[in-house]
């Protein structure tokens, strides 16, 4: 009885059967090279190095938020009528909401990414206010432009 071929084995079969398949001699020498890899895994045998996970979170949590704010600029043009709550959100506090700022403005710029060093945060900057707010703390005004 013959063993069953490893998974390895089985995608450097592949290879050489497509190269044998192929009329461009650049993929041919593509699939070469590939099988040949696959043939010696030191080649591709990587350190990975100390936090390289937490590196990694990070780039997806970075992503997400460009995705929140594509997703803003996509639904909502700059000028868009807002209710922007710099600093809190008046249900963080809801014993005290005098504490939560409220701004009714519009948009003056498209939604960005900020501080992607530290993670990254989606925000977008409002007229009469200097600062940019996260678009956490911006809500759509009724009947604004959408």
């Amino acid at each position: 009885m013959t063993a069953p071929l490893a998974p390895r084995d089985i995608a450097v079969l592949t290879l050489r059967q497509a190269a044998t398949h192929s009329h461009s001699p650049s993929d041919r020498i593509a699939y070469a090279l590939d099988a040949e890899l696959l043939l010696h895994p030191e080649a591709l045998a990587v350190e990975v190095p100390a936090g390289w996970d937490h590196h990694i979170a990070q780039l997806v949590e970075l992503n997400h938020e460009w995705e929140k704010a594509a997703a803003f600029n996509a639904a909502h043009p700059v000028g868009t009528p807002v209710v922007a709550y710099p600093g809190v959100r008046p249900e963080h506090f809801p014993r005290h909401p005098e504490m939560a700022t409220r701004i009714e403005s519009v948009t003056r710029t498209r939604a960005t990414v900020v501080g992607a060093s530290l993670g990254g945060t989606a925000v977008v900057w409002i007229e009469d206010h200097g600062a940019f707010i996260a678009l956490t703390h911006i809500d759509i005004r009724p009947g604004g432009a959408s």
